[in-house]
């Protein structure tokens, strides 16, 4: 089966605080802790290639 991704299935494009760079979203969110739990979004960097979780408030939709 051949799927055809559309403009729906674009990654969203974000821009965290602290990296002049823009990633891709790839985890929309995890919580992370227990009592003081914490929202996190994964966000892949294509120029870079990294692979990092941060906090959803440092994460803004760049589209």
């Amino acid at each position: 089966m051949t799927m055809n991704a559309g403009p729906d299935d674009a990654p969203r494009r974000v821009w965290v605080a602290g990296r002049t760079d823009i990633g891709e979203v790839i985890d929309p969110g995890k919580v992370f802790g227990h009592r003081f739990s914490i929202l996190c979004v994964g966000v892949h960097f294509p120029e870079t290639g990294e692979v990092a979780y941060y906090d959803a408030s440092r994460v803004v939709d760049v589209d």
